[in-house]
Parts: structure tokens; C-alpha cells; sequence
């Protein structure tokens, strides 16, 4: 997780259309993560980037092939809901 912040976050906050990346702990020994791009292309851009990287700095760490999937957004919240 140190090496993601540390390293991998200044690298894919550079890539067109970028909005947004989360890295979500999941059981002892997963690791969940989410890139938000603004256009189905960058998302795809993305993809042999993370997997280059994962390969070079992760691979001592990592059982089998990470996988990928690409979606869309259809709903979202940011902080608490508004009364007024």
C-alpha cells in the first residue's frame, strides 16, 4: 500500500482524462483498486501502465494475474446528505 501512494498514485494522476484512484484492502491478502477516468479510452490507456508497473515493483507479492475490468459510473455520493 506504501509503495502505491508512495510511488504508483504520481504516475497515473499523470495520464489523460484522470479524476480519481482508490486502493481498497479486501481480506488479509487483496488488494481492490479503482481508476476513475473521464472517457472509456483513458481507462483502457491505463490498463498496461498498472499492469507494467504491478509487474516491475509487486511481483514478489502478487499470486497469478491481476485482473481488470472496465466500467461506468452510474451513481455517486460525496459526503453527507444535505438537509436543507
Amino acid at each position: 500500500m506504501q509503495r502505491i501512494q508512495g510511488e504508483f498514485l504520481h504516475i497515473i494522476s499523470r495520464e489523460p482524462g484522470f479524476t480519481a484512484y482508490y486502493a481498497v484492502r479486501v481480506g488479509n491478502n487483496e488488494v481492490l483498486t479503482i481508476s476513475v477516468f473521464e472517457t472509456q479510452a483513458g481507462a483502457e490507456g491505463s490498463t498496461p501502465l498498472a499492469f507494467e508497473w504491478v509487474k516491475k515493483n509487486l511481483a514478489g507479492f502478487i499470486q497469478g494475474e491481476p485482473q481488470t475490468i472496465v466500467g461506468w459510473i452510474f451513481g455517486s455520493s460525496f459526503g453527507p446528505a444535505s438537509n436543507e
